[in-house]
């Protein structure tokens, strides 16, 4: 965004529109409910961080996970675009290490936003009526199954996502272990809102987890849709022909189509903390990972679940996929 490096720096751009709209709304009376939104591209690619904030994290590393760099074996029992992974190159762990400290120093302006909007709406006595929520839209890949960047894959690293509320009522350093998805979002500002949510939104409201008296509350979803359609071209591939075995961490495929079913001690699925997952392939490949005893997803088991398990947990994926409204949050 124009080319003076200092002032230019888009999420500062993006900032000062929503700084301006929110000095906008604070202290009108009567009080208006209003709602802004600053989706900044940070830790988004390019990771970009302000002039400022560089080299604020130099000399750090991406953390080596035990799924980071994965063995053969773990590979091999994967599907067909994992499999082409080969082991990190020395080169390519520093190139992660370089992207993680940069994402991190994206990060630190975002720190400040929103610093800076708490602190207005904290100098106009709106706290006790303002909610902040803080979260992303996806995870991200950091040499995990041998990945060294990106997001379209069905592991942990993936799909979960920071995710922070602070508002009335809400218990300040509290944890709530039930999981909350993008959809919920929605409609849980209609109902903080109204009291209400409407029934053709798919997703629930977290609201009543917010006011529980505990500090860390079960309840709400147990289990949850992962859903993804591979992007390709003429070859079945998103890069056309192929890239070399060496760089083809940066492909996508026609074969990386799934559909899984996330569960966390689901009534439906015998209380498990377990995910299974169906690719659209020519293999009509499986992959089920049990995550109290593999949490980093290194053992894909699915050959030796018992039949009547998969077709229930084919029966239930096949219910999240085909639902709508209400429907989706039982």
């Amino acid at each position: 965004y124009g080319d003076r490096p200092v002032e230019d720096y888009l999420p500062d751009v993006f900032f000062n529109h929503t700084r301006s709209f929110v000095a906008s709304q604070l202290g009108k009376i009567p009080r208006v409910p209003w709602l802004a939104v600053l989706a900044t591209p940070s830790c988004h690619g390019p990771f970009t961080p302000a002039p400022k904030h560089r080299g604020a994290f130099a000399g750090s590393s991406a953390p080596r996970t035990p799924n980071f760099n994965a063995s053969q074996a773990s590979i091999d029992a994967k599907q067909w675009l994992i499999r082409q992974q080969s082991p990190l190159t020395a080169e390519v762990v520093r190139d992660i290490d370089s992207v993680h400290n940069q994402r991190l120093e994206t990060l630190l302006s975002v720190d400040e936003y929103l610093k800076e909007i708490f602190t207005m709406v904290s100098n106009a006595a709106e706290l006790d009526q303002t909610y902040f929520l803080y979260t992303s839209d996806h995870g991200f890949q950091l040499g995990q199954h041998r990945l060294p960047s990106d997001k379209r894959h069905l592991y942990e690293h993936d799909i979960r996502i920071p995710f922070f509320i602070a508002g009335p009522g809400v218990t300040a350093g509290s944890t709530v272990d039930a999981p909350v998805l993008s959809i919920d979002v929605a409609p849980t500002l209609v109902d903080l809102a109204t009291g209400a949510v409407p029934d053709d939104m798919d997703g629930a409201s977290f609201a009543p987890l917010l006011r529980a008296a505990a500090p860390s509350s079960g309840g709400g979803r147990t289990d949850f849709l992962v859903s993804y359609y591979g992007m390709y071209g003429s070859c079945g591939l998103q890069k056309c022909p192929p890239p070399p075995a060496s760089a083809f961490h940066e492909n996508d495929g026609k074969n990386n189509t799934y559909h899984c079913v996330r569960t966390l001690n689901s009534p439906h699925l015998g209380g498990a903390d377990e995910m299974y997952c169906e690719f659209d392939d020519d293999e009509h490949f499986l992959e089920y990972y049990e995550h109290g005893s593999d949490p980093w997803q290194l053992d894909n088991c699915a050959a030796k679940v018992p039949p009547a398990k998969l077709a229930g947990y084919h029966a239930r994926l096949s219910k999240l996929r085909a639902c709508a409204g209400v429907a989706c949050r039982r």
